[in-house]
């Protein structure tokens, strides 16, 4: 199919209506098991495909997009059409043809239909086998894509795969949620119930407080306000001066360290390039603190001017339907050398939600805790009904602490990390 549209628009080019394409191909598979109120639930498979397209025209790009049984035509017609509604980027071009990096690893096979749905099953068996339990979800998904254009890119990227699993654990009146995504099944899948099934206790015979002392952030805390705070860092932001710091400026403590690294075969946004085919790096977006760099996509660098060839690679895409994006792949905090367990007197925040909220431009924060805990003389005090306040920024300048070994959960291979100056109330 994508040879059809290839076909379509080389013959645009020479006939000068267009100055450049660019073909994104791709394809989905996936499944999910849910159990609620005791009763499983199987989804059939869903199977999804399609293209989205992207055109210059007299410097405009414009983006149009189709399912796989779309006629070619009408999405290159709409691609080009909707190109003069965006402003003119007389320096933007696509990516150049290049080799991506060769990188090795395991996936779920994509044809044993039946494995995947027994293995879903069996992690959904250990979460009903919980006292409290209320609901479960899991899943596997896969995703294949291909990416052709006009200057010689052709990648195709192979099935890679996603599992995850959900659990609510409810103890008296109290619940609380845990969840875990790995690139492939793995035993950490048959703690998540036993989890939350303690924390949903903790929190169960918890109260309502005040504290003002170090907070500890797990690795799952720890990612909700990574992408947060990860966020002020795109080509998006920069060119819509909607962010206060720049190249240079100190945006943690000296002993943290941001990485993204879609190499990395432990995290799930893993790839050989970014997805319009500039080949894939490992980049610090902060080092020892300092902010080394903003994530820029080709039209955004193109925008802003600045140089391509050192802030591109972080194109990100939702799905085939919506226009390319900026994001980032999988992020890692190097660990420190402390043994955050071992601290007394601290509280451990495990989820906050309502991130929305936030200010982004600020930093500020007050978020609700969805499962914590106060560490004090070794006890164990829940909290319940308490927000956790304060500035994303400062409170990455004051890491006080950092976890001597890694946990991953997605795209996020992190530590736990300690903080001063945020306060929970």
């Amino acid at each position: 199919m994508i040879e059809k549209y290839e076909k379509i628009l080389k013959e645009k080019m020479k006939k000068n209506q267009i100055q450049g394409y660019e073909i994104y191909y791709e394809e989905t598979k996936s499944i999910n098991i849910i159990s609620k109120l005791n009763k499983i639930k199987r989804s059939e498979w869903d199977y999804d495909s399609g293209i989205g397209i992207r055109v210059i025209v007299d410097g405009h790009v414009g983006f149009s997009s189709g399912q796989r049984t779309e006629d070619a035509e009408k999405v290159i017609h709409n691609a080009i059409s909707t190109s003069k509604f965006n402003p003119v980027i007389n320096t933007f071009s696509f990516a150049p043809k290049s080799k991506p990096h060769n990188i090795n690893y395991d996936s779920v096979d994509y044809d044993d239909e039946d494995g995947i749905i027994s293995k879903l099953k069996e992690y959904i068996m250990t979460c009903l086998s919980v006292d409290g339990h209320i609901e479960s979800y899991s899943s596997v998904s896969f995703g294949k894509h291909e990416i052709i254009n006009s200057e010689g890119v052709n990648i195709v990227e192979d099935w890679d795969s996603e599992v995850s699993l959900s659990t609510v654990i409810k103890q008296g009146d109290m619940s609380v949620s845990e969840s875990l995504s790995l690139p492939t099944f793995n035993d950490r899948f048959y703690d998540i119930p036993n989890i939350a099934k303690r924390n949903a206790e903790i929190k169960q015979n918890g109260k309502r407080m005040k504290f003002d002392g170090t907070v500890v952030l797990d690795s799952d805390a720890l990612y909700s306000l990574l992408s947060f705070y990860l966020s002020s860092f795109t080509g998006i932001r920069r060119h819509y001066k909607t962010v206060k710091y720049d190249v240079g400026d100190y945006v943690a403590c000296d002993r943290l360290t941001v990485i993204d690294d879609p190499l990395n075969i432990q995290g799930t946004e893993r790839s050989r390039h970014d997805m319009e085919g500039v080949p894939s790096e490992k980049r610090e977006i902060v080092k020892n603190g300092m902010l080394r760099m903003f994530a820029y996509n080709r039209e955004y660098a193109a925008l802003d001017n600045v140089n391509i060839n050192e802030y591109q690679g972080f194109c990100a895409r939702s799905s085939y339907s919506n226009k390319p994006t900026i994001g980032f792949s999988n992020i890692i905090i190097p660990s420190g050398n402390d043994k955050i367990d071992e601290l007394d007197n601290v509280a451990i925040i495990r989820s906050v939600f309502g991130l929305h909220t936030a200010n982004p431009i600020s930093g500020r924060f007050g978020l609700p805790i969805d499962n914590g805990y106060v560490l004090r003389n070794g006890e164990k005090i829940g909290l319940k009904d308490v927000m956790l306040s304060g500035n994303i920024f400062e409170g990455f300048n004051n890491v006080v602490a950092i976890g001597n070994k890694q946990d991953v959960n997605g795209p996020y291979i992190v530590p736990w990390l300690a903080i001063d100056g945020w306060t929970i109330l």
